[in-house]
Parts: structure tokens; C-alpha cells; sequence
């Protein structure tokens, strides 16, 4: 249904997650991000209580696992989400339910998490790693060419049709969307251009 990259850079001080669906508004429902305390991607058949309560969790101390662990026990369907967390001492838990749909996964690096479901296949994650670490700039530069890199090779099953790019640094808060469209990777990076 969706593909997500959730991503810090400490140096930077900025923490931020990109996001591309099949589906409509993915910005309502998917990325949570706060600066001094974290980032929650929270997707498949999406429970926005792991975003909203999970970064609550983390800013009163909760390790990511911590938090997430907190919010499943309330969740009769935990096995259908798909969640990715990082915080701002780059500690990372992520999880992919046995009921998310196929093809599914998730990569985690030294300071990233990338996650999907419903997607054309395991390159749009690979392919999105491969655009992360290539990408020199800031981490929006980055979380971008990962989104765009992945829809390259089919994304979402669906189509990509939704898309979000949020990010939280010292300076500023950069929160871009497209609720809806034939190309919204276009559309994301008209908006990004827009910006500079």
C-alpha cells in the first residue's frame, strides 16, 4: 500500500520521513515527526495511534521498542501494520506484520529505515536505499531521491498516486504533500523546487 523512508542526520540536527501511496492524503495518516524526540512511520492497514501516542512515548524517555510495544498492547490487529521508529539518539525499532500485504519488507541502516507493503516487488526498497546513499545534500535532498528512485521501479501496486515528504530541522519545519495525482513525484519535486 505504501512505501517510507524515516531518516536522521545528526549532524544536521534533522530528523524526517518521505512517504508515496497508492491510496489518498497519505500525509494524514503515515509520517509523525517531531525534532528532540523522533520520527514514526506508521502504514499498511494504518493505526495512527502508533504515530500520535508513540511520540509521546519517546519524548517522556521510551526507547522506540519501548513505544511501540506500549501502543500493540491496546491493538487486536497489530499483525495487519507496518511501523518504523527512530529517535533522536538514532535508536531504531521497526516491524512488519505477518497480515501486511505482499510484497512486503523493510531495510535498516545506519541511520535510516525504509518500509513497504503492496509493493511491485523488493527492488522499490533497494532502489530507494541505493537513492538515499547516493544523494549528496540535505536530508529533504535525500528522503526525496529515495522516494523517487523507488517509484521508478513500480512502487505501490496500486500506482502512485499520494505522496509526503516531512522534515523537522533546527530552523525550520518542511511539511509538503500532494493529497492526490497521476504523478505525485512530479508534483513533490515542483513544490520542493518551490522552496529554494
Amino acid at each position: 500500500m505504501t512505501f517510507s523512508l524515516i531518516a536522521i542526520d545528526l549532524e544536521e540536527f534533522s530528523i524526517g520521513i518521505g512517504v508515496v501511496s497508492g491510496s489518498y492524503d497519505v500525509r494524514s495518516r503515515v509520517p509523525w515527526v517531531k525534532l528532540g524526540v523522533g520520527a514514526i512511520a506508521t502504514q499498511a492497514y494504518t493505526n495512527v495511534d502508533y504515530g500520535k501516542t508513540g511520540l509521546e512515548l519517546l519524548e517522556k524517555g521510551y526507547a522506540p521498542k519501548e513505544a511501540y510495544e506500549y501502543v500493540r498492547k491496546t491493538d487486536r490487529d497489530w499483525e495487519t501494520r507496518q511501523v518504523g521508529i527512530i529517535d533522536m539518539k538514532n535508536r531504531k525499532f521497526v516491524y512488519t506484520g505477518s497480515k501486511c500485504p505482499e510484497w512486503k519488507g523493510e531495510i535498516v541502516g545506519e541511520n535510516y529505515i525504509i518500509i513497504g507493503n503492496l509493493l511491485t516487488g523488493k527492488e522499490v526498497l533497494e532502489k530507494m536505499e541505493e537513492g538515499f546513499l547516493t544523494t549528496k545534500g540535505s536530508l529533504l535532498e535525500k528522503i526525496f531521491e529515495a522516494l523517487k528512485h523507488g517509484s521508478k521501479v513500480g512502487g505501490d501496486k496500486r500506482g502512485n498516486k499520494t505522496a509526503a515528504i516531512v522534515v523537522h530541522t533546527k530552523n525550520k519545519i518542511i511539511d509538503i504533500s500532494i493529497k492526490y495525482s497521476s504523478n505525485p513525484i512530479r508534483d513533490l519535486e515542483e513544490k520542493i523546487e518551490a522552496l529554494k
